[in-house]
């Protein structure tokens, strides 16, 4: 899916409409589209997110969860810890200036977006759910690496999978170079 406003979307960019919890009712729409309208067990559905949709995959794995369903998987590809350490990872100040300045950044993308939160929230209601961490690696053209992210150790999932590897932070389908090789495996 595309956020709305990029790609595809169809819906015009708007200042209004880019928000976190604008983010997370489209997560929670495309699910529900997927097991009414494409009749999608939700015990099979695994969540995947991408970069900033990496918050968004969480946030609907733990709210399923502690509604008492919950999806087959979880993978977060590249995800962002929150909006102030990506924002920050994105400057060249030094680290105090660089996380205020993040701050300061996810106030004005409409959000924290923070993944290691509902990371918590899932592990304490569905802590045997398979998860995923994938992530570049230092200096591999990844800027959001395992190591500086630390997603990969938040919380405490009993199945847990770790994939660093390397290449450019896109998608496979993108006009730009991806990552795809070693797709998860649970």
């Amino acid at each position: 899916m595309d956020y709305r406003g990029f790609g595809g979307s169809g819906n015009r960019l708007t200042g209004a409409s880019i928000t976190e919890a604008a983010i997370y009712a489209d997560a929670w729409a495309i699910y529900r589209y997927a097991v009414t309208s494409l009749e999608a067990k939700p015990d099979g559905v695994i969540l995947y997110g991408f970069s900033l949709g990496g918050a968004a995959a969480a946030k609907l794995a733990a709210d399923l969860a502690e509604e008492g369903g919950r999806p087959a998987g979880l993978v977060l590809h590249s995800s962002i810890r929150d909006m102030t350490h990506a924002a920050a990872g994105t400057l060249s100040l030094p680290g105090p200036v660089s996380l205020a300045a993040g701050w300061f950044g996810g106030v004005l993308t409409g959000g924290s977006y923070n993944t290691a939160a509902q990371l918590r929230r899932l592990s304490r209601a569905a802590p045997d759910l398979p998860v995923q961490f994938r992530g570049g690696s230092a200096g591999a053209g990844d800027g959001l690496a395992l190591s500086e992210t630390r997603l990969d150790t938040t919380g405490n999932f009993t199945r847990r999978s770790v994939f660093n590897g390397n290449g450019p932070h896109q998608l496979a389908g993108s006009k730009y170079a991806a990552n795809t090789e070693n797709l998860p495996v649970f």
